[in-house]
């Protein structure tokens, strides 16, 4: 039996120029494999990215405290406070008044990241409060971050008031 193509049609058309079944679901199963090696770095690298940003959010309000705390003369106290489910970092003068949010707005962490603040003296300050002093000392210790199965630490240096990565 003879069959007759269309004229300008190749010679082998609809024949060859497809892919398999068999191919597909190769191609999809490693695709598969690849996906599962490679999302729990990417999982682990948004918890990570998680505490930097808690953390470049702590050094700015350490900054921006000591800064108030210089420019008006008194000691600015930062508190770590739990509002909404979001852990944050709130100024307030020496009365325990909120800071104006114009002068110095409260700084939220990230969703799932829990902070606490260890004075390294007990006698002198509050867990989860930092004072920062118009001479910009600050008292010393260490802020805490985690996120579920990850933890942080800064170093609060009290001679400069600044949060430093502690040495190993």
């Amino acid at each position: 039996m003879r069959r007759f193509r269309a004229k300008g049609a190749p010679a082998c058309a609809g024949r060859g120029r497809a892919f398999t079944l068999i191919e597909l679901l190769v191609v999809i199963a490693l695709i598969g494999i690849m996906a599962a090696v490679a999302a729990p770095h990417f999982a682990g690298r948004i918890q990570q990215t998680r505490l930097d940003t808690a953390a470049r959010g702590a050094r700015t309000m350490a900054v921006a405290a000591r800064a108030q705390a210089a420019l008006n003369g008194r000691n600015i106290h930062v508190h770590i406070v739990e509002r909404a489910g979001l852990m944050q970092l709130v100024a307030v003068d020496p009365h325990g008044r909120q800071l104006r949010e114009d002068i110095l707005e409260p700084n939220p962490f990230p969703e799932g990241v829990a902070a606490g603040f260890r004075p390294e003296s007990n006698l002198t300050a509050a867990p989860d409060v930092m004072r920062f002093r118009p001479d910009g000392s600050s008292d010393s210790g260490n802020l805490i971050l985690s996120d579920r199965e990850q933890e942080m630490w800064l170093h609060l240096d009290g001679a400069v008031g600044l949060f430093r990565e502690p040495e190993a």
